[in-house]
């Protein structure tokens, strides 16, 4: 697995992971990056930047966005 920074999977600096496991029965569901310092600040001026262009985009435009994320969780949910 990799970072989704911005719009790109980036492999982190660091070639260490971490195990994510389940609360309940403790199996192993995935493995994640150990993500560096830099890694992390990358990742929030990424982040910085798209909040901006975000909050420049009208909110009956921002709630379709939204609307069609849900609709598509909730299929994924049913498949």
């Amino acid at each position: 697995m990799k970072n989704l920074i911005g719009n790109a999977w980036k492999s982190a600096s660091t070639k260490e992971y971490v195990e994510v496991r389940n609360p309940y029965n403790h199996k192993i569901l995935d493995t994640i990056p150990n993500s560096s310092y830099d890694d992390v600040n990358e990742a929030v001026k990424v982040s910085d930047n798209a909040i901006k262009y975000w909050t420049g985009v009208p909110i009956n435009e921002r709630c379709e966005i939204m609307l069609k994320f849900v609709e598509l969780v909730r299929k994924d949910q049913s498949s």
